[in-house]
Order: C-alpha cells, then structure tokens, then sequence
C-alpha cells in the first residue's frame, strides 16, 4: 500500500470511528431524518474504506 493509500485508509478509518461515535449519542427518532441520513454516510465510508484497502478506485 503506497502512502497517499495509508493516508486515506487512516483518514477513512477516523471518519468510520467519529461518525459511529455520533450514532451511539443520537436517538433511533432523531427528526429531520438526520440518523437515516448518517446511516447511509457510515455506509458509503464503509464502502469506500474497502476499496481503498484493496486499490479498486479509492474513495468516492
């Protein structure tokens, strides 16, 4: 794994943490749909985080 690729591993991996750490603090009703809406960022960073683990494209 080149540098630039730790980089945004490391990067994707902080993002994964904080955002979890978010979810736990936030109510299943939060209004607004703003939990559906982090729900669906962790994903995409999940999905993005494997492909930069194994080269296909990066992130998004």
């Amino acid at each position: 794994m080149n540098a630039e690729r730790a980089g945004t591993v490391a990067r994707l991996e902080r993002d994964i943490a904080d955002l979890e750490r978010l979810l736990v603090d936030m109510p299943p009703h939060h209004a607004g749909g703003t939990r559906r809406a982090a729900e669906e960022r962790l994903d995409d960073l999940r999905r993005s985080l494997r492909r930069a683990r194994t080269g296909d494209g990066g992130t998004d």
